[in-house]
């Protein structure tokens, strides 16, 4: 579920670049990170990127309340237990945060990293990414 309450698929992101970040209000290096997300999904928007945050949390008024007051501008959907589990699922056994995928357009993962995720780490991989 989104911070709004509705239902979010991974299909709707499908064929497009995904910046994926695993996150919790209580964690500094994860609000450390929110301009710098944004500033991604603002610039590269045009070519199908999208930054999709995945807060690991339950309440949608906290977590929204949140966003607006870091000027987050990207979607972010809500999800302890099945975002833990995901996050797992992706390489991250210990849950640690922040963490980030990128996804390619075939939905392959082509970086994973546990902690601050920076620019320089999106440049990396940008040109795979967006081709």
């Amino acid at each position: 579920m989104d911070i709004h309450g509705e239902p979010i698929t991974l299909s709707r992101f499908q064929g497009n670049p995904l910046v994926v970040k695993f996150w919790e209000r209580i964690c500094p290096s994860c609000r450390d990170e929110i301009p710098e997300l944004s500033a991604l999904q603002r610039e590269y928007k045009g070519r199908g990127l999208t930054v999709l945050g995945i807060a690991l949390e339950e309440d949608p008024v906290r977590v929204r309340e949140f966003l607006i007051a870091y000027e987050a501008h990207y979607p972010v959907v809500l999800g302890r237990e099945q975002g833990i589990g995901l996050m797992k699922m992706f390489g991250n056994e210990g849950a640690l945060l922040p963490y980030t995928l990128i996804i390619d357009r075939e939905g392959e993962v082509v970086l994973r990293k546990v902690g601050a995720f920076k620019k320089s780490d999106f440049q990396e991989v940008a040109e795979k990414l967006l081709r």
